[in-house]
């Protein structure tokens, strides 16, 4: 898989790096070794 950007982390800045990279055109890939994201359950429906 290409990706202009690896991001590391599915914290809440690393859940606002990625998308603020993808609203730029930029592929992301994002990589979390948890199974949840740091991101409250009711704003996961946005991702």
């Amino acid at each position: 898989m290409d990706a202009d950007i690896i991001v590391i982390g599915a914290s809440p800045a690393g859940l606002m790096a990625a998308r603020n990279a993808c609203e730029k055109g930029s592929s992301v890939l994002l990589l979390e070794k948890k199974k949840k994201s740091g991101i409250h359950p009711i704003l996961q429906i946005l991702f």
